[in-house]
């Protein structure tokens, strides 16, 4: 008897399972047919807050939201004399929509010195809303988790990590008033960390963490937290600038068994990197996908969480990452990243 009406309830269960798939698909697809992703209409009024503008991403994020969406910019750089600042402010010395500050994200100070200017602006101009905050500001070093020194391994947590959320924290009161979005940039390293990578690919996976707790908490306030990821772009950006003075420190913190077994490695894997390293002029991005990306992340109503740019041949790899076991996929990361490798055979005596 008890298996009759086992066999009784199969297929009214399997009926339902098919039910609530069908709904729940066709759901979806009325949900997004009836509420279609539309671009956000900007002009002279609306205000942009983006830091790390001195080169790479940051600097042309300020070209784009100017030139072409004709938003009011405040740029956040690192140095007010630096070659990308000194760019943009011969570029736009006559323009009533660009403002330019300092920032050094790691002081308090510097953060909330960088607020007060964007509310004395907003409050000197009444008719400015502000739009968007923009999270840019980044530092990457190359390099083995052991060859990172105490301060290469907390200048990248408290740029890339703090620095986001202490400047969030900061204009925060300003972005409830305004409903403005938060654009935070972070990596595909979040996703899958890379070999010398390991402490800037923990920042970003915590930006990511961040970024999700941020968003689920500001949806009651109407304010979006979307995630950027562009891509690679470190042959057209300064982030990479200091490589070869990162890894002069690096080898000077050496022991004599670190020097020993590492020596070999350590020169020809940096060797390697020097093509990354050394101030680069600052230009806009070549790639147009990558600011056409920027900007549905921060024009698009309603704007969805994350926001990748990537080609095709990172999409194939980053999915063959997460469906191969571990050592194919590890094999798979290395093969992607194509950095020189250990020879144990090297080792100097």
């Amino acid at each position: 008897m008890i298996e009759d009406a086992m066999l009784l309830r199969k297929p009214d269960f399997l009926s339902f399972v098919k039910f609530a798939g069908f709904s729940t698909f066709s759901g979806l697809v009325t949900h997004y047919l009836m509420n279609p992703r539309e671009k956000t209409v900007v002009n002279e009024t609306n205000v942009v807050v983006a830091t790390g503008c001195d080169s790479g991403l940051g600097y042309s994020m300020v070209l784009h939201c100017h030139e072409k969406l004709r938003m009011s910019v405040v740029a956040c750089v690192h140095q007010l004399n630096s070659t990308g600042a000194l760019k943009l402010k011969k570029m736009f010395e006559n323009s009533d929509r660009f403002r330019m500050i300092e920032l050094e994200i790691t002081e308090d100070e510097s953060i909330s010195e960088v607020k007060k200017f964007v509310n004395d602006l907003l409050e000197t101009n009444k008719e400015l809303e502000l739009t968007a905050l923009v999270n840019n500001c980044g530092v990457m070093v190359f390099g083995e988790a052991e060859w990172q020194t105490n301060k290469i391994i907390d200048q990248q947590i408290n740029v890339n990590l703090n620095g986001t959320i202490k400047m969030t924290t900061a204009m925060l009161p300003l972005i409830r008033k305004h409903k403005s979005r938060i654009i935070n940039v972070t990596s595909h390293c979040g996703f899958r960390n890379l070999p010398t990578l390991s402490v800037y690919g923990a920042t970003k996976a915590g930006i990511m963490s961040y970024t999700e707790g941020l968003r689920l908490e500001l949806q009651q306030y109407g304010v979006d937290v979307v995630e950027f990821i562009p891509g690679s772009f470190v042959m057209n950006s300064n982030i990479t600038a200091n490589q070869l003075v990162y890894a002069a420190e690096m080898r000077d913190s050496f022991d004599e068994e670190q020097k020993k077994f590492y020596g070999e490695y350590f020169d020809r894997l940096n060797m390697y990197l020097s093509a990354i390293s050394g101030e680069k002029d600052p230009q806009m991005l070549p790639n147009p996908l990558i600011m056409s990306t920027f900007e549905e992340a921060l024009l698009e109503t309603p704007p969805k969480r994350r926001y990748i740019c990537e080609p095709w041949r990172y999409k194939w790899y980053h999915l063959l990452f997460r469906i191969s076991p571990t050592p194919l996929a590890d094999w798979l990361v290395n093969k992607f990243i194509n950095l020189p490798r250990f020879n144990p055979k090297a080792i100097r005596n």
